[in-house]
């Protein structure tokens, strides 16, 4: 099972342990309530200005190669779709509470102060997906942070880790983050499609620290 903590208990001697044998925590909560809806409706308001179509021929023979026979191999292409905000990106909403909130879990989780960050504002709309891909190459911790008030699990958008020869699956919780240590293992993973019925878009913020 996955280990879950509020923000409050996010570091602490057993939370650390984990993320740094097992290479990821889920926290719960992550940011006060108010900060969290305040964020949640720039998501939803918001101008998705930048959307991407991703097609990389070559990522699975090398950048994101795995020996196992549950993924893909080196004949298959990586392809992704979603829309960022540069609004959101670059606005103060976003960035000060990574600062004052996000920032200080990273910074104990890893044993070390975080000084630089890649945060990226993400929608995911109806049809869009990510194939298997590894983010260890953009920085050593990586989180997630889910920001919609309500999420169907068959809307689809959830987040798959490959384990050996299973998957844990994250659903997109409303302010729960998911912090990956990127520095000290290689994670494949990917976020299923979301479905043509789903009602909103899935908004996450995603960021690569170092």
């Amino acid at each position: 099972m996955l280990p879950e903590t509020s923000t409050a208990e996010a570091v602490n001697d057993s939370s650390v342990e984990f993320f740094t044998e097992r290479g990821y925590l889920v926290v719960e909560d992550c940011l006060p309530i108010a900060v969290a809806a305040e964020i949640s409706d720039a998501f939803s308001e918001a101008t998705w200005d930048q959307v991407y179509f991703q097609e990389r021929k070559d990522h699975f023979k090398h950048v994101f190669s795995t020996d196992s026979e549950y993924l893909p191999g080196a004949d298959e292409v990586y392809l992704a779709k979603f829309s960022r905000s540069s609004g959101l990106e670059k606005g103060e909403i976003v960035n000060n509470a990574f600062q004052r909130y996000i920032k200080p879990i990273l910074d104990g989780l890893y044993g070390e102060e975080i000084t630089s960050s890649d945060l990226r504002c993400i929608g995911m709309f109806r049809g869009d997906y990510m194939r298997v891909h590894i983010d260890d190459y953009a920085g050593d911790v990586g989180f997630i942070l889910y920001l919609n008030k309500r999420w169907i699990w068959d809307w689809g958008g959830l987040l798959a880790v490959a384990r050996e020869n299973d998957i844990e699956v994250f659903l997109p919780k409303f302010n729960r983050m998911v912090v990956v240590n990127h520095g000290r293992f290689r994670h494949p993973h990917f976020v299923t499609p979301i479905s043509e019925y789903s009602l909103e878009a899935r908004f996450t913020i995603v960021g690569f620290c170092r």
